[in-house]
Formats: structure tokens, C-alpha cells, sequence
């Protein structure tokens, strides 16, 4: 009778580890999978930001998964080279932790510590100097942000450690970045024999993502010059359209208009920059 015990969980023992040994292996398969999707040709790619570097050789992506009835994945961060025949995100992903701020004017890329839903118990070790598919990363200053927890400017709202951050492009060339920290305001100069389709304003939550209506106002002495509305996920670009710049050229040239971006979030609006439309 202890025999047969012994056959019995022998053979129960065998069936479980065989089991456990075809669970690992369709995880890795999964695994396998996951991996192989990080490319720009995956038909559920959704790509959520993306960015050249001032030489133009890189670009870095913002990106998730739509997968379906399960929603979607977190976000990724990339950086590939520029090419049309580079479409491997998986080369350039940056670790999990981490979110790509923005370029800085020596094509490298500002990281900061990130980790919007406390999921993460430990964050990847990753110091400034880091190389990443040929890429130079520098983690910014993460103490000045924790100890900013609530703006003084009524006018604007941080969440936690997050900062929020913006960049100001002509098409792909970016113009200028700033955060909502710097009180410095730069002036986007744009010339008349500029070859452009349009402005496009980056403008970054760290906690917030959704389909919301945005809004954009130029303003010279206290006057609104223009006015762009615009529908979509909070980190779209948000296009200013050249044919209206050129419009408002007319009336308004060389003088320094106020750059006000708002949204449900940012009700009463704050000035990302100035924008001065000249004739040369």
C-alpha cells in the first residue's frame, strides 16, 4: 500500500513540475512576443510622442500597446536612429523608471526618475554618462523636483514629484524646452522665409494622458490675437498652423506675443513662451 502512495505522489509531483516547466515556457514565449512588438511596423503601436534631436541622427518615441479588451500597456520610452529603414524601438528602449524629458543642444537626452502609477518597487540604476543606443542620457536633478510639491503660481497645478514640462517646435526643430519651474519665458523668433508647416507645442503631464481639449492664445498688450482650439491626448503635439501665423504677420510684425496654453487641467492658462513674427 506504501508503494503504491509513493507511485501515486511520485507520479502527481512529475505532472505538477511538468506543469510549472510548460507555464514557464509559455511565459517566456509571451515574453518572446512582447519583445518582438517593440517596432514601429506593430499594427498596435500607438505612438504618443515622438522627437528629433537637434542634428537630426535620433529620434526618441513615447509609445504603448492597445491590446485590445485588456486596454492598453504602460508607456515605453525609445531612442532609435532617424532613418526610414530603422524601425526597432527595442534597441533604444529606456529602462522601466525612467521618462525622457527632452533634448538637450548637445543631442543628448534628459531623463528624469519616473513612476506614475507606484507600481515600481525598485527603480533600474541608470547614471548620467549612460550610453544607450549611442545616445548619451543625463538624469536630471530629481531633488529640486520632490521638494516642489505645490507650484505658488495659482495658475498652475504639479502632482506629486512630477514636473510639467513643454517644447516649442518649427515641424521637427525645436525651437525651445522649459518647465514649469524656470521662470525664464523664451522668444521662438519666426522669419518670414522660414520653410514650415507648422508650430507644434509639446506640452507633457506626467500623470495624464487623456483625449481633452486644448487651447492655445496669442496675446500682445493684453489682447488676444489668435486663438487655436485643438482635440486630443494631452501629450499630442498641438499644431499652430503657418498659414494663420502669416496671417497675423499683417498685423502684428516684430512685436512679442505671449505663447498661453490651457486645458481642463491648466484652467486659467500659463505662458510657455513668446512668439515674435518678423519679415526677413
Amino acid at each position: 500500500m506504501k508503494k503504491l502512495l509513493l507511485i501515486i505522489t511520485g507520479v502527481v509531483l512529475i505532472g505538477i513540475i511538468g506543469i510549472g516547466i510548460k507555464i514557464n515556457s509559455d511565459l517566456n514565449e509571451l515574453v518572446e512576443v512582447f519583445n518582438s512588438e517593440h517596432s514601429l511596423n506593430e499594427p498596435n503601436l500607438i505612438i504618443l510622442v515622438d522627437s528629433i534631436s537637434p542634428n537630426k541622427k535620433y529620434k526618441y518615441y513615447e509609445y504603448q500597446f492597445d491590446k485590445g479588451g485588456l486596454g492598453y500597456s504602460r508607456i515605453f520610452c525609445s531612442v532609435i536612429e532617424n532613418s526610414k529603414k530603422e524601425n526597432d524601438l527595442g534597441k533604444g528602449l529606456i529602462p522601466q523608471g525612467f521618462k525622457i524629458i527632452g533634448w538637450n543642444n548637445k543631442n543628448e537626452l534628459i531623463l528624469r526618475e519616473w513612476n506614475p502609477t507606484s507600481e515600481l518597487q525598485t527603480v533600474s540604476e541608470l547614471k548620467n554618462g549612460t550610453i544607450i543606443n549611442g545616445i548619451k542620457i543625463n538624469i536630471a536633478n530629481t531633488e529640486l523636483e520632490t521638494k516642489t510639491k505645490i507650484a505658488k503660481n495659482e495658475n498652475t497645478r504639479i502632482v506629486a514629484d512630477t514636473i510639467t514640462n513643454w517644447q516649442l517646435y518649427k515641424d521637427s526643430e525645436l525651437i525651445f524646452a522649459s518647465n514649469i519651474l524656470d521662470s525664464n519665458r523664451f522668444t521662438a523668433e519666426i522669419k518670414k522665409s522660414d520653410k514650415y508647416e507648422n508650430l507644434n507645442l509639446h506640452f507633457f503631464y506626467d500623470f495624464n494622458n487623456e483625449i481633452m481639449n486644448r487651447e492655445i492664445k496669442l496675446v500682445s498688450d493684453n489682447k488676444t490675437v489668435a486663438t487655436f482650439v485643438n482635440e486630443n491626448r494631452s501629450h499630442s503635439p498641438f499644431p499652430i498652423e503657418k498659414h494663420i501665423l502669416d496671417r497675423i504677420r499683417i498685423v502684428s510684425t516684430n512685436k512679442e506675443m505671449k505663447i498661453v496654453y490651457s486645458d481642463p487641467i491648466m484652467k486659467n492658462g500659463i505662458t510657455v513662451g513668446l512668439l515674435k513674427l518678423t519679415n526677413e
